[in-house]
């Protein structure tokens, strides 16, 4: 009678633990897929920001700083949760004139370049190094109808989630224009994920 009693405790045990055993790889598969489905690969952020010059033409005077409405809109494809490829533009929403450090036949005569409303697109790659903080380097062009500009791009994305795959985002970001200017703007913006 003791082994049959032993038998069956050992026959509930080996019930329980089986069915608890399955019960955690399940949880476990439902968790990866969840976090699958919550990985959003793709992002379209549209931000307002603010661009600072600092070898603008003033008075016939260079070397002055100046500031500018911009705005930013720009695509991100998620190759996984740390890197990230994107195609950021924006534009500077205003004409302006920026000291030309080029070499010049002219010296002591400040030479400006015009620029008029540029568009500024550059081919980015980012890598998020902590949960809110993605640093970003890229190249690209950034186009006036006076004259192109090859950029490089080094920048800062700070984006937060909010609900319904929508996030906001901060960003600070340095353009060195090639044979032209550079610049900085900073702003905030919204985006969504899918």
């Amino acid at each position: 009678m003791l082994k049959l009693y032993f038998t069956h405790i050992l026959f509930v045990f080996f019930i329980f633990f089986s069915i608890k055993i399955s019960s955690q790889i399940e949880d476990k598969n439902q968790t990866e897929i969840h976090e699958k489905e919550a990985h959003k690969k793709h992002t379209i952020g549209l931000a307002l920001t603010h661009t600072s010059i600092g070898s603008g033409i003033k008075n016939n005077m260079g070397d002055q700083w100046i500031s500018f409405p911009s705005f930013t809109l720009d695509y991100s494809y998620y190759l996984n949760r740390k890197w990230l490829i994107g195609l950021h533009n924006d534009v500077i929403l205003e004409e302006f004139i920026v000291e030309d450090k080029r070499p010049n036949p002219g010296e002591g005569k400040i030479i400006g370049i015009e620029r008029s409303k540029p568009i500024t697109t550059t081919l980015v790659l980012g890598y998020k190094i902590i949960d809110h903080i993605i640093l970003i380097a890229g190249g690209g062009m950034e186009f006036s109808k006076e004259e192109n500009f090859k950029v490089v791009r080094f920048g800062i994305d700070a984006p937060f989630e909010i609900r319904n795959n929508w996030e906001i985002f901060g960003t600070f970001t340095y353009d060195i224009k090639i044979d032209g200017y550079d610049a900085f703007f900073y702003g905030l913006g919204i985006a969504k994920l899918f």
